[in-house]
């Protein structure tokens, strides 16, 4: 890496480490800018970026599934610090009817807390020393771009997915006391059972926020083509909407399974920005620099009532 020339994101780094209380392994990048090795001697691996009249302003980039909660209006809470707990309202007090002269009940609010705690997310790639020297592309540049996308899709599909478990976050399917509607037939769902997908959310009172539906391709095209009802000659989804509400399509949602919801209730944490460490220690007997790229996360939903999925069948 060159030092000078990099000056203005030392500078930046230093500031985003102060502000954290904590410093970088390498250096941190701001989360908005949001294993596998390459090596020259084979081409898949990294062999097809050595010039040969290469077309660099033409690289052709990979096939990628679509990053989609930010852009649903999820909530973006940056540069925490520690664990985080926010409080919550779980029920509101009590109105009582009361006889002339009788006293009213007492009632409370009750709370409890959202907490968050971060977890990790990594991804590192090698890149030899024959490959920094013959490409005609910015290579360094290019993995360190790379694998912060890598990092954001993992953070955008955990959104959606997250176990909970093996150190991941937990996501909207994984939270307990979200809606749920069962499907007649797998991945093919009639327009009367998106709207029960709907009704779950507005049956808890949480209809309302950023409201918007996500599913997979494979779905989205079965419902273009399932007609809505006998006569009308509509689909159960047209210009990219279902009942009026936006569908987002990724290959990030789990098969044959739609979700349904206030995505302003889905709460992304993040501890401060891209931490980027570039290793030219660990292969410097070969020449071979690591970049490794780890972000700090955690998701939380606000209110599990706002969402509902839509899956099974048979």
């Amino acid at each position: 890496m060159n030092l000078k020339a990099a000056a203005f994101e030392f500078e930046a780094s230093r500031a985003a480490a102060d502000q954290m209380g904590r410093q970088a392994q390498g250096m941190f990048v701001p989360t908005e800018v949001l294993k596998r090795d390459l090596n020259v001697g084979t081409a898949t691996a990294g062999g097809n970026t050595v010039a040969t009249d290469l077309l660099s302003n033409s690289f052709i980039d990979s096939l990628e599934n679509a990053m989609v909660v930010a852009g649903l209006g999820a909530t973006m809470l940056r540069d925490l610090n520690g664990n985080v707990a926010i409080p919550r309202q779980t029920s509101g007090a009590t109105a009582y009817w009361v006889a002339e002269s009788a006293a009213v009940t007492e009632s409370q609010a009750a709370f409890d807390q959202v907490s968050m705690t971060p977890k990790t997310v990594g991804a590192f790639s090698d890149i030899s020393r024959k490959l920094l020297l013959q490409s005609s592309i910015d290579i360094e540049g290019f993995v360190r771009n790379d694998l912060a996308m890598r990092l954001a899709m993992a953070i955008d599909l955990s959104a959606i997915a997250g176990t909970g478990s093996s150190n991941q976050p937990t996501g909207i399917l994984a939270t307990t006391g979200i809606g749920a509607k069962t499907f007649a037939a797998i991945g093919n769902p009639t327009f009367g059972e998106m709207v029960d997908v709907e009704s779950q959310v507005s049956i808890d009172n949480a209809l309302f926020g950023s409201l918007g539906y996500v599913s997979t391709a494979a779905m989205a095209g079965a419902m273009k083509q399932k007609a809505k009802d006998a006569g009308s000659g509509q689909f159960v989804m047209a210009n990219g909407q279902v009942n009026g509400y936006n569908m987002s399509v990724t290959n990030q949602m789990t098969a044959n399974t739609v979700v349904f919801g206030n995505w302003a209730d889905l709460i992304i944490g993040m501890w401060g920005g891209l931490d980027i460490n570039v290793d030219t220690s660990t292969g410097s007997a070969s020449g071979t620099v690591r970049v490794v790229c780890m972000q700090d996360v955690d998701i939380a939903v606000r209110h599990a009532q706002s969402f509902a999925k839509g899956s099974g069948g048979s």
